[in-house]
């Protein structure tokens, strides 16, 4: 038996009870305590860029697309961005070049204007450094695991959409050291398809996965 006082008054209550008790009050504070230190994760995870500062490179999210609309004065223009089905499917993804962004085409410095739509282009990008001030649409930060629906897949519709690093694809390999290498080809009538794989120069890595791109009388590589 032990004593347990309440208030001003002391009562004689079994041992068990007051073991009861305190294995309640510990899982009670723990269930209070995990959500909190959940959400302090999740909120670390979450990079902004700050004003004033260069954003680190290996803090942007990476995507590709084809360049649709382009508002070179506004340093602003729309991708459709290629997630995990039908490409033809998805919307255009409005993005905004930061102030610092840069542009490269064929493998040199270039503005929005040098780019002829339907490019291809590789994206490196961050969320909105205000959300308040953004020049394109804000959404929820875990918008690029959504799926869109209508066989368009998740990835198309990235929070991340201010532009640090928009480039062509010679200046995407150019960059990274890698090379496209062609399997196949299967042509007729100017239309077909062909399939290669995209490796490092010097080999290694792994063994690189197929990729097939159809192709028409319009398609220049």
């Amino acid at each position: 038996m032990s004593w347990l006082r309440v208030s001003q008054s002391w009562f004689v209550v079994p041992r068990g009870w007051l073991l009861l008790v305190a294995c309640s009050l510990a899982q009670a504070i723990a269930f209070c305590a995990e959500p909190k230190t959940k959400n302090q994760e999740q909120q670390s995870e979450i990079f902004r860029p700050e004003a004033g500062k260069f954003p680190p490179l290996d803090k942007a999210y990476s995507y590709r697309g084809e360049l649709v609309f382009v508002d070179h004065a506004n340093r602003r223009g729309s991708i459709r961005v290629q997630g995990s089905g039908m490409f033809f499917r998805n919307d255009p993804h409005p993005f905004a070049l930061l102030p610092y962004g840069l542009v490269r085409y064929h493998g040199a410095p270039a503005d929005l204007r040098d780019i002829p739509l339907g490019t291809v282009l590789h994206v490196r990008a961050y969320l909105p450094p205000d959300p308040k001030i953004s020049a394109v649409p804000v959404l929820p930060v875990d918008n690029k695991a959504r799926d869109a629906n209508h066989n368009r897949g998740a990835g198309i519709l990235p929070a991340e959409n201010h532009v640090l690093l928009l480039e062509d694809e010679p200046s995407y390999c150019q960059r990274e050291g890698r090379v496209w290498k062609l399997k196949e080809v299967d042509l007729k009538n100017n239309e077909g398809m062909i399939v290669a794989t995209l490796e490092t120069k010097h080999g290694g890595g792994g063994k690189a996965a197929e990729e097939k791109l159809t192709v028409d009388a319009a398609t220049r590589v």
